[in-house]
């Protein structure tokens, strides 16, 4: 049954997992899968998966939050056609049209405005890599086949399908959407299903049924909030002035004009509706009523903007002018499952702005239609906490799902959860002496555990502020701290300069912020880190957006309070506390630094597997764990 499993043994609870997705691929279910970190959910969810698209002519649509990932499906995939050799495996790895694009200002684009700029490069002629890949008849080159020979021969990452395009003198991007015409395992990343505008053009290149399609998606706890983001849109102070001086440049005088106006009276809005309070719920109508201030006809205004901002990406890669044209068309979407909110803020200058949004609060819009087309969904996560929550936020029927949760198939001794309770992040509770408990405890912490450890923090003032504080302690290890601006190849070399601490001395303290850069999608296996500290909660400020979250999944589920803050915030803590524990051989302690960790409301969300006590003498207790 488990033939296209590639490994010689499988880890506990791997034969469950697959038995159940097989048996949800034969009904046309779908499944929901909370699996511990290191049990190999990958391998565990493409073999049934890819077995079964093989031997009935469907398509396997794999979807990663970070590039990064996508390699370890590659790697995966390789090996089951090496096991599998006469198997029918084709894949193709996707990734956004920006990163394979050889045009540099592309990276700096949406999603939209890079699809219309590539449009027009080749409607016009101009684009000399696509150009390369046909014929004048309009059949496909010599070379562009040979090419497309080798991708369907081959495994290849995103990086070496690149190089190969570009040293035959050909456009990455056209040639995979060839090459996925061509394959029935498709590696992808979110927004190719999970935005609407991507996912429309996705699925006309991928040229399937959607109930041919079995969508795999990985570190799933992420689909609720990422899906949120694609469905907001807001508007700027900023991007009007960007606007103001396009029209100004392409000489749209009544443009130029009404946008000044525009920005001008949202600008008043805000000094004479929200003055100190910084933020307010808005209307529709406030929008549409300014607007109409400027021109008579909402939809006309809305019409030229989009016609300006056409002409101007004839020139340009992008249209500032097209982008307001599109935040108006979006705040005359619907009203239920959204919140539309006005925030006032000091631009860099000094001087007054404004960000306008049209915040999505109902991620189902979107994914329960999609998945109720699909012929089967797989989300698998190590922190679907509680499954059912995942299931009714992302519309998912019940009586078409089937959840599976495992158990940690590692030795329980080789994790330990210790809960600090003599400290707190609590807004109302925080002081200078809060503070120095929380950095005499981290001290503690590095001074006895062998190697690098995490410490994780529930904001970048939080993680400032105590870094200060370690200024003046004595310790063992070197402080490295994550910046918020870290670009892809900062974070490369940040993370390979701590892990080289792993074998040097007594190693590095990571600092970093908990949903940030390294607190998941990130392996720290082995020796890389012996132990995560996750100082406070990670809740979400109480402002409008969220308590508006808090009230739509009250009205809808009767669970606003678990659904839009405390589950979303475990959630967090639990993905952080995992980066210390990838394998059967890995060890390593989890200090959970708040009292709030012990009520029931955050407790009960805690590893039902694990051992958890409250600490006593945390320098005996972690000096003892390490001696055995």
């Amino acid at each position: 049954m488990h033939n296209f499993f590639p490994f010689d043994t499988k880890r506990q609870g791997q034969d469950r997992f697959m038995d159940m997705l097989s048996k949800a691929l034969e009904e046309e279910k779908n499944l929901a899968v909370q699996a511990p970190t290191g049990i190999g959910k990958t391998v565990s969810a493409l073999a049934p998966a890819v077995k079964y698209a093989a031997e009935n002519g469907k398509t396997v649509v794999f979807l990663t939050p970070r590039h990064m990932q996508h390699r370890i499906v590659i790697e995966t995939l390789k090996s089951i056609k090496e096991k599998n050799t006469e198997a029918d495996i084709h894949v193709a790895n996707i990734v956004g049209k920006r990163w394979l694009c050889r045009f540099d200002d592309v990276k700096m684009m949406s999603s939209e405005n890079v699809s219309e700029f590539c449009k027009k490069m080749k409607e016009s002629g101009k684009c000399i890599y696509y150009k390369k890949m046909f014929r004048k008849s309009g059949d496909i080159s010599d070379i562009c086949q040979s090419v497309l020979g080798d991708l369907k021969d081959d495994i290849m990452t995103s990086e070496d399908a690149k190089d190969l395009c570009e040293g035959k003198g050909l456009c990455t991007y056209e040639m995979l959407m060839l090459h996925l015409k061509e394959a029935n395992v498709v590696i992808a990343d979110y927004y190719h299903m999970l935005h609407p505008f991507v996912q429309k053009m996705f699925l006309s290149k991928l040229e399937r049924d959607m109930k041919d399609i079995i969508l795999i998606i990985d570190e799933a706890h992420n689909v609720p909030g990422r899906v949120r983001e694609l469905l907001s849109s807001q508007l700027t102070s900023e991007l009007m002035d960007k606007a103001i001086k396009e029209a100004e440049k392409f000489n749209f005088r009544d443009i130029y004009d009404d946008l000044k106006h525009l920005k001008k009276d949202i600008g008043s809005y805000c000094i004479k509706h929200i003055g100190k309070e910084e933020e307010k719920l808005a209307r529709k109508e406030f929008l549409v009523k300014i607007v109409k201030n400027v021109s008579d006809d909402f939809n006309q205004f809305i019409n030229e903007l989009l016609i300006a901002g056409d002409i101007v990406t004839n020139e340009r890669k992008v249209s500032y002018i097209e982008s307001v044209g599109r935040f108006l068309t979006a705040w005359c979407g619907r009203d239920e499952g959204f919140v539309r909110i006005v925030r006032a803020k000091r631009n860099i200058d000094g001087s007054a702005g404004f960000n306008v949004c049209y915040d999505c609060l109902d991620p189902s819009m979107l994914t329960k239609d999609l998945f109720e087309k699909l012929h089967s969904v797989v989300l698998m996560s190590g922190t679907l906490t509680p499954v059912d929550m995942f299931m009714n936020v992302l519309g998912l029927d019940e009586k078409t799902t089937e959840s599976l949760v495992l158990d940690s198939p590692f030795p329980r001794e080789n994790r330990l959860i210790l809960i600090k309770d003599d400290v707190t992040t609590k807004f109302t509770e925080r002081s200078e002496n809060q503070s120095y408990k929380i950095a005499g405890n981290i001290v503690k912490v590095m001074n006895n555990i062998p190697g690098n450890i995490g410490v994780f923090f529930p904001s970048y003032g939080m993680m400032g502020s105590i870094y200060d504080l370690m200024e003046h302690s004595t310790v063992d290890k070197e402080i490295m701290a994550e910046r918020r601006d870290m670009t892809k190849a900062d974070k490369k070399r940040f993370f390979d300069r701590f892990s080289s601490y792993a074998k040097k001395g007594n190693g590095a303290a990571l600092f970093a912020v908990v949903g940030a850069n390294f607190s998941e999608g990130v392996d720290f296996p082995g020796e890389l880190m012996n132990g995560v500290i996750v100082v406070g909660l990670p809740l979400e400020k109480p402002d409008i957006k969220n308590q508006a979250l808090i009230n739509y999944y009250d009205l809808k589920f009767q669970k606003g309070w678990e659904y839009g803050y405390t589950y979303p915030a475990m959630n967090k803590v639990m993905q952080t506390a995992g980066r210390c524990i990838r394998s059967e051989t890995d060890r390593g302690v989890i200090i959970l630094m708040d009292k709030r960790f012990l009520w029931n409301t955050y407790k009960d969300l805690l590893p039902r597997d694990a051992q958890i006590y409250v600490s006593g003498n945390l320098s005996g207790e972690l000096e003892e764990f390490y001696k055995i």
